[in-house]
């Protein structure tokens, strides 16, 4: 989707037509909207919400009053005005215009009154240059650009953060299936892996006699806990959501208290450092599990490995290492019949027999072979070690470091909700810094128990699973 050209018609702050072109160009395609707050960057954001879906961003303030003030003043009794917006986009080849609008009128008593309800119309340009509009147009816009995928697409910069959220997954999920048309295969998975499958245990289950039934109904059983812990996980989602959503409002609010401005933006500076320093610790701590599971073992066992090179270097001292000859060659001699030093060799002679306790004695080329590969590995292992052990206490210092962080911007974020909060300067703030509190710990507390919740959903999916290959086994019996 490449956006042409918008235009705005009496939009909030935006009083008659204005048109924003868009970069469009294949090495200029970024288009900056810059202003000071106030001058409606988040206007224009949420007059793509609006056109798009009808919907506005959390802080967008009285979204049932959508014209502009000074255009509706200056209408007279019984006259009308218009706010729309218009886009026009590409999107795979096809030139698309969305148009949406409401028409407010001014009554002979000088009221305000809703003339004409909101309407969206989309019209394409097809293949053949025809003009064609889709019959329902909210659809359409939303095949194009599915409505769980516009917050990331259409956000507020200032509060990026909600896109990391875990509530944010369902939507990015629900999107992308919309978006690649395989919303049909996953309710076909979902058919087939519910009714047809169920409807196959039934059968084997009448099937198998009194043990089938048993078998059916402790599935049964534990089929509708899990149902029961899902419903609860997907509520306390929602609540999570909602409390999330919540905690923005009050942000808005307490940032728009000219007085709190400053600490506010400050609290959120610091709760996105925040952030992400806790994704740096967590980083750092799978990058110490790996470690650890890759080369732990160097570090649990040195004293195997310093025994294995006592053992090697004194076998060295006493002679035994390296072999000093080999048995092949000394086998030559006695088959020669002659000493390397001229000396003829008879067997069950004097000098013959203390040659054939040499080839006794001497080992075999396997072992010198295994003992120069150890003596090489030893050191490897060594040297692999002590790499292992300094990259261990960098990691534990990172890890010390963050912790040392979060605690820090922990006390400062504290003592800012002190001051944010402070009932000396206003009993409105006060409320409001005491509501986002309550809400924080609400957050802590509903996110522990999703946790716990979605641990004891996952143990009940692997009891499901063992009933069906009993009830696999029943069904091989039959």
């Amino acid at each position: 989707m490449i956006f042409q050209e918008l235009t705005i018609e009496n939009f909030r702050q935006f009083y008659g037509k204005k048109t924003i072109k868009f970069a469009a160009d294949k090495t200029k395609n970024v288009t900056v909207i810059h202003g000071f707050n106030g001058s409606g960057k988040t206007t224009v954001l949420n007059v793509f919400t609006w056109l798009f879906y009808g919907e506005f961003s959390q802080d967008f303030e009285n979204p049932e009053y959508l014209e502009t003030e000074a255009a509706f003043f200056q209408l007279k009794p019984g006259e009308h005005l218009v706010t729309s917006a218009k886009l026009i986009f590409d999107d795979k080849g096809r030139k698309y215009t969305a148009y949406r609008r409401i028409v407010i009128g001014k009554d002979r008593a000088g009221k305000r009154w809703i003339q004409e309800p909101e309407k969206l119309t989309l019209k394409y340009i097809d293949e053949t240059g025809e003009v064609r509009e889709p019959g329902n147009p909210q659809d359409s816009l939303e095949q194009l650009l599915p409505k769980p995928l516009y917050p990331f697409f259409f956000f507020n910069g200032e509060r990026i953060e909600k896109l990391a959220r875990p509530e944010a997954y369902e939507q990015i999920e629900s999107g992308v299936k919309v978006l690649l048309d395989i919303e049909v295969f996953d309710r076909a998975i979902t058919h087939l892996d519910g009714q047809v499958a169920k409807e196959f245990r039934e059968e084997i289950a009448k099937n198998a006699g009194d043990e089938g039934m048993k078998v059916r109904q402790e599935r049964q059983v534990i089929e509708n806990n899990k149902t029961t812990i899902e419903a609860e996980i997907d509520q306390f989602r929602r609540n999570l959501k909602a409390l999330h959503d919540e905690k923005d409002t009050l942000d808005s609010k307490l940032g728009e208290m000219p007085e709190l401005a400053q600490w506010q933006a400050e609290r959120t500076a610091k709760e996105k450092e925040l952030e992400s320093t806790r994704q740096q610790l967590k980083e750092t701590r799978s990058s110490l599990a790996r470690e650890l599971s890759k080369h732990g073992y160097l570090v649990l066992v040195p004293d195997v490995l310093t025994k294995a090179k006592k053992i090697l270097e004194a076998a060295h001292k006493k002679g035994e290492l390296p072999i000093p000859m080999k048995r092949q060659f000394v086998s030559e001699l006695l088959e020669k019949g002659e000493c390397i030093c001229g000396r003829e060799l008879i067997a069950g002679e004097h000098f013959f027999n203390c040659v054939s306790e040499w080839r006794e004695r001497v080992g075999s080329e396997e072992l010198e072979s295994a003992v120069s590969v150890t003596k090489a590995k030893l050191e490897s292992l060594f040297n692999r070690r002590e790499t292992v052990l300094q990259e261990i206490a960098k990691t534990q210092h990172k890890r010390g470091e963050f912790h040392q962080k979060i605690r820090r911007l922990e006390e400062e974020l504290s003592e800012l909700s002190s001051k944010i909060g402070n009932r000396e300067y206003g009993e409105d703030r006060a409320k409001l810094e005491a509501r986002r509190r309550e809400i924080e710990t609400d957050v802590i507390n509903l996110t522990v128990e999703i946790d716990r919740k979605a641990k004891v959903s996952d143990d009940l999916e692997q009891q499901l699973r063992e009933k069906d290959q009993e009830i696999k086994k029943l069904g091989m019996t039959i």
